[in-house]
């Protein structure tokens, strides 16, 4: 399915977790349904059967039609589903390869390792995030993750609106453990 949905693309349909039946993505034009099914997945309130494959080359228009229509499957995407699978995005497929090797090996670490970088750590809750800790609408959530951001200065104690608390510097795991995480992230 990777190499198809550099090319053309998919036309897809998402089986949305809040049970509002199929939905189809006009951008994504191509070879068939069949091929942007990645896998079922369990999520907090079913099953998601499809993963919504969406054409974001329409992004790289700053003002066009085509450019709000890709931003809001984005968001239907994220909203139902929880996650998108994006094509013709101008990532080089070294790029890919480098970043996926990566993360391979930062999740292969011992946990005591990738605690290192614990997201409790940071006022911008940027770093790991072991398994069984996070949730939705109740439920425990059976992944561990590592979440990044554009690195910046941290927000100064206090500041308001609150969303801008989340800026900051990331955290890395240290080159001893993880060499080379950094720059193919």
């Amino acid at each position: 399915a990777r190499g198809g949905a550099r090319g053309g693309g998919f036309y897809s349909s998402s089986s949305c977790r809040r049970g509002r039946g199929r939905g189809v993505w006009p951008l994504v034009k191509g070879v068939g349904s069949e091929g942007a099914r990645l896998s079922s997945m369990r999520t907090a309130t079913g099953v998601t059967e499809w993963v919504p494959t969406i054409d974001v080359s329409a992004l790289s228009d700053s003002s066009g039609p085509l450019r709000a229509q890709c931003i809001q499957q984005m968001a239907q995407a994220c909203a139902e589903s929880g996650f998108f699978y994006a094509v013709n995005h101008g990532v080089a497929p070294a790029t890919i390869d480098a970043a996926m090797e990566a993360a391979g090996a930062f999740f292969s670490l011992d946990k005591e390792d990738k605690l290192t970088i614990d997201n409790a750590k940071s006022a911008a809750f940027r770093g790991y995030i072991a398994q069984g800790l996070e949730n939705t609408n109740g439920v425990v959530d059976e992944r561990e993750q590592i979440e990044f951001g554009v690195e910046s200065e941290a927000a100064p104690p206090g500041v308001m609106p609150y969303y801008l608390r989340l800026q900051g510097p990331n955290q890395w795991p240290s080159d001893a453990t993880c060499p080379d995480f950094r720059p193919a992230v």
